[in-house]
């Protein structure tokens, strides 16, 4: 699969980014939201994975503007990355487009259960 990772904190990206790696699949990181939208309208990817807090473009804006794209060109799924895990936070997260969403830190067996969702 084709996975694209956006989070402007280097040592999350690069984690993120080699645990998809590590499961045979290729990975793509950007540092914010306007390069990741950038990279889903240049390239398609099976699954993007976006931080909330991001400089330049959040998160949430990111996901409403990929799927205001045509759905050849969205994702299979898009996931969230967060450290928020209120309810609230939760909700307005998956209003903005997301289909789920991963609490940080991001361990191997919570990534795993987002992969095989795609299988």
């Amino acid at each position: 699969m084709r996975v694209l990772i956006a989070d402007d904190v280097p040592s999350i990206l690069m984690l993120t980014t080699s645990m998809v790696r590590r499961r045979g699949h290729e990975a793509f990181s950007v540092t914010d939201g306007i390069a990741a939208l950038d990279a889903v309208r240049d390239s398609a990817f099976d699954l993007v994975i976006l931080d909330i807090q991001m400089p330049g473009m959040e998160g949430t804006d990111c996901a409403r503007e990929i799927r205001r794209l045509p759905a050849t060109r969205q994702p299979r799924l898009l996931i969230a990355l967060t450290g928020a895990s209120d309810t609230e936070n939760i909700q307005k997260i998956l209003a903005s487009g997301f289909d789920d969403i991963l609490i940080k830190p991001v361990t191997g067996p919570l990534l795993e259960a987002v992969l095989e969702r795609l299988a």
